[in-house]
């Protein structure tokens, strides 16, 4: 491949769809083939279909192609190559070495630059095998080597005498080459050793950073001792696996629960373009973009601003980690728009993770079936209102216009204003079907019609829906699917990561393959589990130990374990505790964070179970707080509960964002926080028409908070907490709200607060959390029954 066309002999333009790609991704086309002189010594060969590429700087030369095109067949491996200008004295050992100025010197066109850092030749590796060691000998001397070994076909030279290459000794027979097997790695390599006239070698391996290329040819030195004749078990195969006898218990995950990532996902289209199932995937995505009317190609205008576009691939995985499909999808940067230009407001609401389990709750409470819908190119529904320009989609430049850009009709994935327009829409459609959208979350829908209600939850492009009657369902999906392209997933399985397991009349809710995906990112799937996620006697500090290299790892941790506690309040705390150092972590923040690894390596199915309740269950907040906990700042540490019925439907542990002056201070603005949370649910029950026990109880295991919330008489210490009293008080004086005392002991709201050892931990995760249900049984098919015939396990 060269750059200039002026040496080309012969040249006729390039009419082929076929492009060269770079390390870096890009694409350069071949405007015309040709052949090329290129004279060496004495001998003159010709370089057959050569492409000229007019943005590369450098020329590539393939050396496999080479010997094939100009010296025929090879013999034994090897290329005979009769240079009448090369008269070195032959040596017991070959070393050619090749400078890139002296590749640039037989082309005819030597003017061009010549980079020193980067070799100007493309060499085709090929793998050469080494001969077989002698038979134990005593005569055959390691040093000095014979006085000259001879080719039949090529004298090879010496190194010259400054040479620090490495003297083999020669065995007796000629060398074996075989192309099975990889070549052994050279001990030493000097890059000094030259030669005026080199010898071009049929198969080199370049060096990685040196300006030389060099090759050593398959001469090899005989073992510097006998070979011991015993023979041993290693040497069969024999092994044995390794039991310890000192009480150590290995911890591995079951190989059936694993996430084998057997392909990796492309990061460019150049990677992708060269699987089936990539390109397969692009295509379905192009062809629904242009199904939908997305964009428009227009020519460009210096007026607008143009965003570029890229792929991204993605492997959609089933629960047990096999794969479900390969998504292709184009998106456009959207770093590059400017506010007030081709971007406005970006907010989109979606569903809060408490109003998942409250509609959950509900639906399992009443018997409701749930079903899982997906929405197909989400964002393409989507209608912009902004002049979008967007450069053509990599690999899909139209032919006959490819200077031209995509003006987008349709939100596109990485537009900031996408998710907005998608929400506007979907809104749209549901609320002229007749949906109400409900004031506590505005990503919660109802409808209601007669004694059917139907509640849709919303989050992004995923939609839970659930109801009183399955025909009303099936009709809402119809017609739903009649707007938007949607795929009906069926009950309700998998969703946003969350597994969705019915169990009886119950339901569990894990996140399984979540925490199996983040222990094998993370390489600790086989570590040791701990019981508590967090050290009861270790306290982290802004200043304790160095600061790490690259926090890159830490952050990344941290924000997955901050969604694995969508399910695990037995964690939150610790979350919260390592979230705190986000912006300058340090080395013993990154082991307390891989600690809540490892106490999640040993409870991975972990969740929340979610029970039928009676028509009138109660709403029940037990809040607690450590006053000044934190060694840096002195703040307390907020933590509540909430239940409805005995189902857990909310939580949080919270620094709070003031000091508090004594320890009720910090028990009442938590219990001011509870108290706020459960006045938003009660509102939330009220929309989804559910109807529960007043008074809300609040709990509390401070003497001093329950009577200050009973008490309208402010005091010298509670003067600074007015604002949070005269909440609290004001729920308490209207009857919605009533605080009860509750003993520490009996408080499950303290592993929210602080980290506590391993009894008093696993007793309070025990009324939090609870294990995956296991269980043998299959479905089971309904036979009629039938004195003859028994019921059947399907």
């Amino acid at each position: 491949m060269t750059g200039p066309g002026t040496y080309l002999r012969n040249p006729y333009p390039y009419h082929g769809n076929q492009n060269v790609f770079m390390g870096n991704g890009d694409s350069m086309n071949i405007t015309h083939t040709g052949t090329l002189p290129f004279p060496l010594g004495s001998s003159k060969f010709t370089l057959r279909n050569v492409f000229r590429i007019p943005p590369i700087r450098k020329n590539l030369l393939s050396v496999a192609r080479f010997t094939k095109d100009n010296l025929g067949p090879c013999e034994d491996g090897l290329y005979p190559l009769k240079l009448s200008s090369i008269r070195q004295p032959p040596a017991p050992h070959a070393l050619a070495t090749l400078h890139s100025s002296t590749w640039h010197h037989y082309f005819p066109f030597p003017n061009l630059q010549v980079s020193s850092e980067t070799p100007t030749v493309l060499l085709d590796i090929q793998p050469i095998a080494p001969p077989q060691p002698p038979l134990p000998s005593p005569s055959i001397p390691l040093s000095p080597p014979p006085p000259q070994v001879t080719s039949p076909s090529t004298d090879l030279p010496s190194p010259p005498p400054n040479s620090r290459a490495p003297v083999a000794a020669v065995p007796p027979a000629t060398p074996t080459i075989s192309h099975d097997e990889a070549p052994p790695t050279p001990s030493h390599v000097s890059p000094h050793a030259t030669h005026a006239n080199p010898i071009l070698p049929s198969h080199a391996t370049p060096l990685a950073h040196d300006t030389h290329v060099s090759t050593v040819p398959s001469i090899h030195a005989a073992p510097s001792g006998s070979i011991h004749p015993m023979t041993t078990r290693l040497r069969l195969g024999i092994t044995k696996p390794k039991h310890p006898t000192d009480g150590t218990v290995r911890y591995p995950l079951p190989k059936a629960l694993l996430t084998t990532i057997s392909e990796l996902e492309p990061t460019c289209f150049s990677q992708a373009s060269k699987s089936h199932e990539w390109r397969s995937a692009m295509s379905e995505e192009i062809n629904a973009l242009l199904k939908n009317n997305t964009w428009s190609l227009v020519p460009p205008s210096p007026h607008h601003n143009t965003v570029g576009s890229k792929w991204v691939f993605r492997i959609k995985r089933k629960p047990d980690g096999s794969i479900e499909r390969y998504k292709a999808r184009l998106v456009a940067k959207g770093f590059h728009q400017q506010p007030g230009i081709d971007y406005g407001e970006t907010f989109s609401p979606v569903v809060k993770p408490t109003t998942i389990r409250t509609v959950l709750s509900v639906a399992i409470s009443r018997g409701w079936p749930l079903r899982q819908l997906d929405v197909k190119n989400a964002f393409l529904h989507g209608l912009l209102q902004e002049d979008v320009h967007m450069t053509q989609p990599p690999g899909f430049i139209d032919p006959d216009r490819p200077n031209y850009v995509c003006k987008l009709h349709k939100s596109l994935y990485g537009l900031k204003q996408a998710p907005r327009a998608w929400f506007h829409r979907i809104s749209s459609f549901l609320v002229t079907a007749g949906f109400t959208q409900s004031i506590a979350d505005p990503s919660l829908f109802i409808y209601r019609f007669g004694h059917n209600t139907i509640f849709l939850l919303l989050y992004v492009d995923d939609i839970v829906l659930t109801g009183s009657d399955n025909s009303l369902l099936q009709h809402f999906i119809d017609a739903l699917g009649s707007g938007f392209d949607i795929k009906d997933l069926g009950p309700l399985q998998y969703f946003l990561g969350l597994q969705v397991l019915p169990h009886g009349d119950s339901l569990h809710i894990n996140q399984l393959k979540y925490a199996h995906d983040l222990l094998q990112k993370h390489n600790l799937e086989h570590c040791k589990p701990v019981t508590t996620p967090i050290a009861a006697k270790v306290v982290l500090s802004n200043t304790d130990g160095p600061l790490l290299p690259s926090p890159t790892e830490f952050r990344e941790l941290v924000g997955s374990l901050q969604y694995l506690t969508l399910t695990r309040p037995d964690i939150a705390y610790a979350v919260n505790t390592v979230s705190q150092f986000m912006n300058a972590p340090r080395a013993p923040h990154l082991v307390a964070a891989k600690r809540i690894l490892r106490y999640v390596k040993g409870t991975p199915d972990h969740g929340l179970v979610f029970r039928p309740q009676s028509r009138t269950a109660r709403l029940c907040a037990y809040s607690d707080a450590d006053w000044a906990g934190c060694p840096d700042t002195r703040r307390s540490t907020s933590g509540y509960l909430i239940y409805l019925g005995s189902n857990l439907v909310s939580w949080c542990s919270k620094k709070q964002p003031t000091i508090a002056r004594s320890s009720a201070e910090s028990e009442y603005r938590s219990l001011s926080h509870s108290c706020a949370e459960t006045t938003w649910l009660s509102y939330l029950l009220h929309e989804l028409g559910v109807s529960i026990q007043f008074h809300v109880h609040l709990y509390c295991d401070n003497l001093s908070a329950t009577y200050m919330a009973a008490n309208p008489v402010f005091h010298a210490r509670s003067r600074h907490i007015e604002l949070d009293y005269h909440f609290v008080r004001e729920k308490v004086a209207v009857g919605s709200h009533r605080v009860y005392f509750v003993p520490s002991i009996d408080q499950p709201a303290d592993v929210l607060t602080k980290a506590l050892h391993k009894p008093r931990h696993t007793f309070l995760c025990s009324k939090l959390v609870q294990p995956r249900p296991s269980s043998l049984q299959g479905g089971v098919s309904k036979i009629p029954s039938s004195p003859h015939i028994s019921p059947q396990s399907s």
